[in-house]
């Protein structure tokens, strides 16, 4: 963890230059469903939702507590992009909107226990970027989710 005072010595531009290259923490490329410019840390696991519901499981909350503790930690200068996904029951329609929601309610989540809500970016993608393709239960349970990607200061 930094201290304040090396915190104010930071150059927002450079450090999101340096987490783009992988040199500042440990980041994957682009998660599935991200279609802007952006990096996934593997640090913030996705949040998993029950079917049809955009309600966050209170088993997912040990997740927002630790994605909260590491967005102040590790990435207070950056924002963060909450992308919605739901399974592929339901229409299009249906789906972007649940998708949203749950990208909302984390959000809001986040913006509740400290995180500034101008940090905060909000999207959906639906059911357009599956992690599992299979049509079991299981695999759509992996497809209901909040993924986050960190983006430009």
């Amino acid at each position: 963890m930094m201290s304040c005072a090396s915190r104010t010595a930071i150059d927002p531009a450079l450090a999101y230059q340096q987490l783009l290259a992988g040199q500042l923490v440990a980041t994957t490329p682009i998660g599935s469903g991200a279609m802007e410019e952006g990096v996934t840390i593997g640090e913030l696991e996705p949040i998993y939702f029950d079917f049809d519901t955009p309600s966050v499981p209170e088993r997912e909350m040990v997740k927002i507590r630790a994605t909260v503790s590491y967005l102040e930690d590790q990435l207070q200068w950056f924002g963060i992009r909450l992308e919605g996904h739901a399974d592929d029951r339901g229409s299009y329609d249906y789906n972007f909107t649940l998708g949203l929601e749950r990208a909302a309610n984390v959000a809001a989540l986040l913006a509740s226990l400290g995180i500034s809500p101008y940090r905060l970016r909000v999207t959906s993608y639906g059911e357009e970027f599956p992690v599992a393709l299979g049509l079991g239960e299981s695999d759509r349970a992996l497809n209901r989710r909040v993924e986050f990607v960190i983006v430009g200061p």
